[in-house]
């Protein structure tokens, strides 16, 4: 190998590095030019905490929607002006991504052997960043949560052995500042990883009480109640109202949802459900299938897999597919959201780069191609084509197809390695 090939890896990863903190760079210099952006509404929600005014009322009716805890950690960011405290939101941020990014590249590459780990590191970070580098800008921009959600949950699955009680814990601290983290418990319960579910639950609990020691109380209990009554409100089951967090309704037109774009379509929240609940036996089906091809039970306990590598492969993937059902049915999902996709798209690329060459890899690349496609695309000038690819909940769509190939992209290898070991008797099906 040339010496050049030798420093390529290390190039790339200085690049996405360097890119992110070029991003980083750009939107904190907003703040600083007196743009204010959504980061305005987090402060006068932290604000309103220390002047008692209430808090789903700070910023108008576009305001604070999240639960109490978000707000009362940022109060020390509200001591400054929301220039200062944007750009250093805007720098928190991108260190988050960045922390995250590494965690995801560090732990896919360690499964990979086809290729050295310093080359499957980088190309899982680049393609990661690049395939998101949209969303990852518009976070930033608008000083938004969702790179701490992310730093959460790939803590829970990369710093901690995944189904502990410490990554319970780490994805109840996503679920304690937007709730859709909440679908974890499914997987851990499907996979009897009790000590993760309690913890899940538990942590959620503890996190959710946690703002009594600012707020008090009664204080604390209301403003849950608001929170939760935004909840209502999104479904159908409430009135708007002055203190309760102002929700988007299912139907939302900026959504690109699969949820959403079907209750557009049927125009109604209560005929949407059975046929959300059809969308999701399909991909259910398809996912039993595949499954089925690769001998796995789907209902496998963690204790049956022989190899720690092909019990991480799977849990990777079935975790990634609960961030992938976390965006495409959450109903408040926007092109902003998907950079959780990053998840799903760092395990695509790692579970390609095992399978090595062939039919899948290239189905991996143009669904990666495709999800970035569907997200930028059409021009936004492009009124009526975007509006009408929103619509349908096009990003939804694609990036569900990268999970697919993921997912067949695993089988694919544990069918491989079982067929290397043949006469072990053990794996995922046993």
């Amino acid at each position: 190998m040339s010496r050049a090939l030798k420093w390529l890896p290390r190039l790339t990863i200085v690049a996405v590095y360097g890119s992110l903190a070029s991003i980083g760079l750009v939107k904190a210099s907003l703040y600083l030019n007196g743009r204010e952006l959504d980061w305005v509404i987090f402060h006068r929600a932290a604000s309103s905490i220390a002047t008692g005014t209430d808090l789903y009322d700070a910023g108008g009716p576009t305001g604070y929607i999240y639960p109490p805890l978000f707000a009362v950690a940022i109060q020390p960011l509200a001591s400054l002006s929301v220039a200062a405290s944007g750009a250093l939101w805007v720098v928190i941020n991108t260190v988050l991504v960045a922390l995250a990014v590494h965690l995801l590249a560090a732990r896919l590459s360690g499964l990979t052997t086809a290729i050295p780990r310093l080359w499957a590191y980088g190309i899982i970070a680049a393609v990661t960043v690049a395939a998101v580098g949209e969303q990852i800008a518009s976070v930033l921009r608008n000083g938004q949560t969702d790179a701490l959600i992310l730093l959460a949950i790939v803590l829970a699955l990369c710093l901690v052995r995944f189904g502990s009680a410490w990554s319970g814990a780490l994805i109840a601290l996503a679920v304690a500042i937007k709730y859709h983290a909440i679908l974890f418990l499914a997987l851990f319960l499907v996979r009897r990883q009790g000590m993760a579910a309690v913890a899940l639950v538990g942590g959620t609990a503890v996190l959710f009480a946690l703002p009594v020691l600012s707020l008090g109380w009664e204080l604390n209990a209301r403003y849950l109640g608001a929170a939760l009554g935004g909840l209502s409100r999104m479904v159908g089951l409430g009135a708007p109202g002055d203190g309760v967090a102002n929700i988007h309704a299912m139907q939302w037109p900026r959504s690109v949802s699969i949820t959403s774009a079907v209750a557009r379509a049927v125009g109604s929240i209560h005929l949407a459900i059975p046929v959300l609940a059809g969308v999701a036996l399909a991909i259910g089906g398809v996912v039993a299938l595949l499954y089925r091809r690769g001998g796995i039970n789907p209902f496998w306990r963690p204790g049956a897999v022989v190899g720690r590598d092909a019990l991480s492969l799977i849990l990777m993937v079935e975790a990634a597919f609960i961030v992938t059902a976390i965006l495409i049915f959450g109903p408040q999902t926007t092109n902003r959201h998907m950079i959780l996709a990053a998840i799903p798209i760092a395990v695509c690329v790692a579970m390609l780069l095992i399978l090595g060459r062939g039919v899948l890899a290239i189905a991996g690349g143009a669904a990666i191609a495709l999800f970035v496609a569907a997200n930028a695309l059409p021009p936004s000038d492009w009124v009526v084509a975007r509006t009408a690819w929103r619509s349908v909940g096009g990003a939804s769509w694609a990036l569900l197809i990268v999970q697919l190939v993921a997912t067949a992209a695993c089988v694919e290898v544990l069918r491989a390695r079982r067929r290397a070991t043949a006469g072990d008797g053990g794996g995922p099906g046993s």
